[in-house]
């Protein structure tokens, strides 16, 4: 639910409280000060009596003052919203015009920048065909118009920049899911084969077991015509028996990943079990 607050409402109601509160204090005020000239001075109890009711109109005379200068401050806020055009609708009426002037100015200023932008483009084509001329040119009204009405108009243009933008929002969107798929999958990957695979350049792969013992521990592939090649390291160089049987002699790369993933298991639960 949408809700409207009309301050100077408020405000104008504000200042009638404070001016009934104000009235009812000056009575109230009033009725001590004749209390006080019938009272008897000479009287002990009358005595306290008059010394309860002076205090009580200094009370009366600070409260009357604080409300009065909330009164006045009230009284200057409601003016100055007035002065800065707002209303109270209770008292107020709006006129609205059929024909608004800021409108009007508004659409003529639209129609003169549509018409400047018109003449300057009809000055470059006229300046542009008198650069390539060199200066001697027949009918060159003529061939303003017909270059002018060749070029895309700022609609044209306009229309064309929306279509970019879309684009340029469509692709992003593209590699938003292309991101989180491609994330997705090497996830996958790691938990089914047990290897984190980093693309790296020029078709280079680098494969990290979860069951490596350190950051080090990794193996470089390289693609290429004939398939993948290992590429050494210093984590390779450790592995040359199982390079051995299965890179060289047996020529399968999926059988040597499965086979350092079962050595590196097995390693890890021995220790595991010490």
């Amino acid at each position: 639910m949408e809700m409207t607050v009309n301050y100077q409402s408020l405000e104008q109601q504000r200042i009638r409280e404070l001016q009934s509160t104000l009235n009812a204090y000056k009575e109230q005020h009033g009725n001590m000060d004749a209390a006080l000239l019938e009272g008897d001075p000479e009287s002990t109890s009358d005595s306290k009596v008059l010394q309860a009711l002076r205090e009580q109109v200094e009370q009366l005379k600070e409260v009357n003052k604080q409300l009065a200068e909330e009164k006045n401050v009230l009284e200057i806020k409601a003016e100055r919203r007035n002065l800065q055009g707002d209303f109270d609708p209770r008292t107020t009426k709006v006129l609205h015009l059929a024909t608004n002037p800021a409108s009007v100015a508004q659409q003529q200023r639209a129609g003169e920048v549509d018409r400047l932008r018109q003449e300057c483009e009809q000055l470059r084509a006229r300046l542009k065909i008198l650069e390539e001329s060199g200066g001697d040119v027949q009918d060159l009204t003529v061939q303003v118009d017909e270059q002018v009405q060749q070029q895309p108009s700022s609609k044209d243009v306009e229309d064309l920049k929306n279509q970019l933008l879309a684009a340029e929002r469509k692709n992003k969107r593209l590699l938003e899911v292309f991101g989180k798929t491609s994330k997705d999958f090497r996830e996958a990957c790691y938990m089914l084969l047990g290897y984190r695979i980093d693309v790296l350049v020029d078709n280079q792969y680098r494969l990290h077991s979860m069951y490596a013992e350190g950051s080090k521990d990794y193996l470089h592939f390289q693609r290429n015509k004939e398939g993948m090649s290992l590429l050494e390291t210093e984590y390779s160089k450790t592995l040359l028996d199982f390079i051995d049987v299965y890179l060289k002699q047996a020529d399968s790369i999926p059988a040597f990943l499965s086979s350092l993933t079962q050595d590196l298991f097995r390693k890890q639960t021995f220790m595991m079990s010490k």
